[in-house]
């Protein structure tokens, strides 16, 4: 929880060097809009970065091999996500209620949680 309700924040860039994001450690922190993750990232922890209603986008670093439950839940402005080329399970609540245009996945996919999209308005699924 280092950031959660950090309202001021608006940009965030995890520096290189970063391979964990622990459980809502940037939750509810309702002006970000931007954030860049870095390749050395292997684990995004549960409700990491839900409730932030101004995050538009997120490209997943494909070194991540671990997301946790609900990590951008209610994040109502995210209409763009990609997912890391080598995930196999994408968690309960990874996306619920994002407006997301589409999302493809990795042909690493085995399992799709519960509520892995509730809510989405998924426009194209691959």
């Amino acid at each position: 929880m280092a950031f959660y309700v950090c309202n001021g924040l608006t940009d965030l860039q995890i520096p290189d060097g970063v391979i964990e994001i622990s459980a809502l450690a940037f939750g509810r922190c309702q002006n970000l809009q931007n954030i860049s993750l870095p390749e050395t990232l292997t684990n995004i922890g549960n409700y990491a970065f839900c409730e932030n209603y101004s995050l538009k986008s997120v490209s997943i670093p494909d070194s991540v091999t671990e997301l946790g439950i609900g990590a951008f839940m209610f994040c109502e402005a995210m209409t763009e996500a990609k997912l890391p080329d080598k995930i196999d399970v994408i968690p309960e609540s990874l996306f619920e209620c994002a407006p997301l245009n589409g999302i493809e996945f990795p042909e690493t996919v085995t399992k799709i949680d519960a509520y892995a999209f509730a809510g989405a308005k998924l426009g194209n699924v691959k």
